[in-house]
Order: structure tokens, then sequence, then C-alpha cells
């Protein structure tokens, strides 16, 4: 992942600074902010979605998710940062797909409040439908792995068909009387035709 600006967390330039900058960027559609406060024992993430929504987060020494995690994090005051482009959609322990809007939590940070209703977007739910996937990815793996199945099973039927066998030999017999039937013609076609003509003769 690229990293597309990091710094330090001051007075001067707070989180609702480096928030403003985040929901703003429209060259990168999944950023992650990655931040660590040692005076206040705090690290993780949070993952950014197009049009500056906020996906979910991760505490990563705790391992607390979702918005108890993004609420923490934001309220750290000073610290490290980095915001980097994913380049592609976020892991499952960032992406809890909340789709709050970026905009209602800097209306009202660093109040923010204790469930994330109130700041999510009335379009959250149709976009978290939207993104989810009908259905999931299948790897090339799995998709060998699945080829392999469907032809075991094939072969699995056509081995417990009762009627195989007979099949198989009626149509060899069909095979063989017909190669017979060829191979006589073939040899004494002569002599048929000979025949054929007395006997249209004489008739």
């Amino acid at each position: 992942m690229d990293i597309i600006i990091e710094g330090i967390l001051t007075k001067e330039e707070g989180m609702s600074d480096l928030l403003e900058t985040i929901i703003h960027l429209k060259t990168v559609p999944n950023a992650l902010l990655r931040i660590s406060s040692k005076e206040e024992h705090l690290k993780g993430r949070i993952g950014f979605g197009p049009g500056g929504y906020v996906l979910g987060g991760c505490i990563d020494d705790t391992g607390e998710l979702g918005y108890t995690a993004i609420k923490k994090l934001l309220s750290i005051r000073s610290g490290n940062y980095a915001v980097l482009d994913t380049g592609r959609d976020h892991p499952p322990e960032i992406n809890q797909t909340l789709w709050i809007k970026g905009e209602k939590i800097l209306e009202i940070w660093p109040n923010l409040p204790e469930t994330p209703e109130p700041l999510l977007d009335v379009n959250s739910n149709l976009l978290s439908a939207l993104q989810s996937p009908i259905s999931p990815k299948i790897t090339t793996s799995d998709r060998e792995q699945s080829i392999s199945r469907v032809r075991f099973t094939a072969i699995e039927v056509e081995k417990k068909n009762p009627h195989r066998k007979r099949n198989l030999s009626i149509l060899l017999s069909t095979i063989v009387i017909m190669l017979l039937v060829l191979l006589v013609v073939v040899i004494f076609s002569d002599k048929i035709i000979t025949s054929f003509q007395k006997f249209w003769l004489n008739w």
C-alpha cells in the first residue's frame, strides 16, 4: 500500500483537520488511516470508502472492531498517523460496511455518540447492499477443485448405472456386426454383383 500522507497530530493539526483531509480525497476511493498514540496507548486502523464514508475500524492491541474501535481511535489527541491507498477493498477486520458519513462525524466531533445510528447516512443500507457481493468470489484453486468434484461425481454416477454394461455390450456388438457385413460385401462384391445380374436376367 502506498502512503499518501503521514504526520503527527498537534494542536495546530488535530484530528478534525485530518478527517476533513481524508474524506475529501477524490483520487483515493479506499483510504486507510493508520494511527497510534504512545501517550494514550492506542494503535489501530480506520477504513474509508468512496465519498468520504467510514466503513469500519480495528484496534490492533485489543482486537476491538467496528464503531467502538472507530470512536476510540478518533479520540486520539496526539500521536503519529499515516494515510494509505489500499488500491482495493479493505480486509474484513477493517471493513464492517458501516457506511458512516464522514461529514456527520466532522459536524459533531469530538462529541461522538455512543452508537453509530445518528451518524449513518439515510442511504447506508442501500450502499451496503450494493457493495455486498451477490456471490462469493471463487479463486482459481476453488474453481479447479469444483470441476474435479463434478468430474468425479459424473464418473461415479456412470459406474453405478445398472444399464451401463448392457448398453455398452449392445453398442459393441452392433459395431462388430456392421464391420463384418461391410467386410463380406467388400470381399464378395464381384460374386454378389454376378449373382444379382443372373437373377435379374432369369426373372
